[in-house]
């Protein structure tokens, strides 16, 4: 393989096979290479005495994460890319067109809807405090990831996969291809 750690950890496993450790302690060495589902399906197969079986169904069942986890990364180009334009045209006019149509308001003399006040002052937060909202932007993200790794995170996350719709109907196309 190409891959460094994958090479590591496969030769790591060899040796400690080599010096009578079973497959599933040797792989369980290295939770970042092999994933906890396959340590324990092989822990199962070497018990069993089917480890053949085991490592058949751990292929099946790893190629259709695989082509599910790309149909879906495939099918959420187009929403993410919809979703970036959305945002950027939105930015565009709040920072372009609205602060020349500002001044057109105040010439009018004429007491502005709510609305367009509200507008104005996001146009000029933006103008002026662009630096904030990248920070917050990016420390969001951050939180989110770092949270999304955490026990409760991973619960969170799931209860949601439950719940939206989209999301929910993937999985479950997943789970019954998988059965």
């Amino acid at each position: 393989t190409e891959n460094k750690n994958l090479k590591k950890a496969t030769n790591a496993v060899r040796a400690s096979i080599e010096k009578g450790e079973t497959l599933a302690r040797s792989m369980a060495q290295f939770p970042q290479v092999f994933p906890p589902l396959m340590i324990h399906m092989v822990a199962a197969g070497e018990a069993s005495g089917s480890l053949e079986i085991a490592m058949d169904r751990m292929g099946t069942q790893f190629e259709k994460s695989a082509k599910i986890k790309s149909l879906v990364g495939k099918a959420m180009i187009y929403p993410i890319a919809v979703l970036v334009v959305a945002i950027a045209v939105v930015i565009v006019l709040l920072v372009a067109v609205i602060p020349n149509y500002a001044d057109m308001f105040e010439d009018m003399g004429t007491e502005l809807p709510a609305i367009t006040k509200m507008v104005q002052a996001m146009s000029n937060f933006i103008i002026d405090w662009w630096f904030l909202l990248i920070i917050i932007v990016a420390g969001a993200a951050f939180a989110i990831v770092t949270y999304s790794k955490t026990n409760s995170g991973k619960h969170l996350f799931g209860k949601l996969t439950i719940k939206l719709p989209i999301i929910n109907n993937m999985s479950i196309k997943s789970a019954s291809s998988m059965a």
